[in-house]
């Protein structure tokens, strides 16, 4: 069976992730959230730290109060945990975008998951931070 949608296959699904590239966003706005996005997931040094920052992006579905309580509440200067003023004042996601669906399924999944996936998961990152540095090493 495909992986898809609601498969429970995945990193976190326990089956192998998608086979296709992502791809590259060629406009200015998308390389600089691209290198912002890349930069957040390279400091990612332990599963531990992954849920930081899973809970961190689930947090842009919250309105600004509730994002600054949010990350109060996550406290410590792990590498996933903390916001920057940008990221405190970011728009709200919304919850029914395909953006919002993806934070809020990513990190329900991410907390119901063994260590032993989220270690796999972790990995998979450091790898996509890899490729995603060195297309963009290559692009420029």
């Amino acid at each position: 069976a495909a992986a898809g949608p609601g498969s429970g296959r995945g990193v976190l699904g326990g089956g192998p992730p998608p086979a296709r590239p992502l791809p590259v966003v060629p406009l200015a706005e998308g390389a600089a959230v691209r290198a912002h996005v890349l930069h957040r997931l390279s400091a990612l040094g332990s599963p531990d730290e992954l849920l930081d920052a899973i809970d961190a992006a689930a947090l842009l579905l919250c309105s600004g109060i509730e994002r600054a309580a949010g990350a109060a509440r996550l406290g410590g200067g792990g590498a996933g945990c903390t916001l920057s003023r940008a990221e405190l004042d970011a728009p709200t996601i919304s919850a029914k975008s395909v953006l919002g669906l993806l934070l809020r399924r990513l990190a329900l999944g991410a907390k119901s998951a063994p260590f032993s996936r989220l270690a796999r998961l972790l990995t998979a990152v450091h790898e996509y931070v890899a490729e995603g540095l060195a297309a963009a090493a290559a692009a420029a």
